[in-house]
């Protein structure tokens, strides 16, 4: 039986939605259903189009595959044979209209694949960001080192610095994924240029730090700069230590 830990959040300074709004959220039209008609989808090796938009992203193995063809070629080469179950771990949710759900995939070979998926919702869910990788024995100092450089990123941003965080905290291969968008670690400065901005203040609570292997760690979280949002760190260990791999946010 797949198990559903749903967290609610409510927007800063609009109090509680209305009990109508949070049932509408959960019962007209959840994920649940068009995620398992994707992996149908997937193992038949049909086309996926009604399940990306062109501003999609897809990271494996440290790769961002962007727009519904570099996904699906990704996919249906990883994973010829699909998978053979899915398993929703935990839901996150701010707003009607998207979501985060971190769950568990298992290959046709046995292998478990830890995913995150962002869901956002126009006329139909879709998913604008998914980040898929092996499980394995997780590194001792991951949450830690989260903790740490997650203090250092919001530390950097007050001081309105974006650039350092750039070239302190994101690896060589790190990005920022926005709105379709993609910002490699020397474009960090321009991606986070509102920070500049000397009343710019922002905060982060981590809801959720998952080591998944010795190499990459999830973290899902709020964000609060006047307005809240969620977030999806990725982090990395590179021979330097810890670093960004990835920054998703809506």
């Amino acid at each position: 039986m797949k198990t559903f830990r749903i967290l609610f959040f409510f927007l800063m300074g609009l109090g509680a939605l209305p009990q109508s709004l949070v049932a509408q959220a959960f019962e007209d039209g959840p994920t649940e259903p068009v995620q398992e008609a994707w992996i149908q989808t997937l193992t038949s090796q049909k086309s996926m189009e009604v399940y990306y938009t062109d501003r999609s992203g897809l990271l494996m193995d440290g790769t961002l595959h962007q727009g519904l063809a570099a996904i699906q070629q990704q996919l249906l080469k990883a994973f010829p044979e699909g998978f053979g179950m899915y398993e929703a771990m935990e839901t996150h949710q701010l707003r009607p209209n998207r979501k985060f759900v971190y769950g568990r995939y298992q290959a046709a070979d046995g292998t478990m694949y830890a995913s995150v998926i962002g869901w956002r919702k126009h006329s139909r869910w879709f998913k604008e960001f998914e980040a898929i990788y092996a499980e394995g024995t997780s590194s001792k100092d991951a949450v830690a080192q989260a903790d740490r450089l997650r203090e250092q990123w919001v530390n950097l941003a007050n001081q309105h610095d974006p650039a350092k965080i750039g070239t302190d905290l994101f690896s060589p291969e790190g990005m920022y994924f926005n709105r379709g968008t993609r910002f490699s670690s020397d474009q960090i400065g321009q991606a986070y240029s509102y920070m500049s901005n000397k009343s710019f203040s922002i905060g982060l609570e981590a809801v959720m730090v998952k080591p998944i292997n010795e190499q990459i760690t999830y973290e899902f979280g709020i964000f609060d700069s006047g307005g809240r949002g969620m977030y999806v760190l990725i982090w990395t260990k590179t021979s330097e230590g810890w670093r960004l791999l990835l920054d998703f946010n809506f």
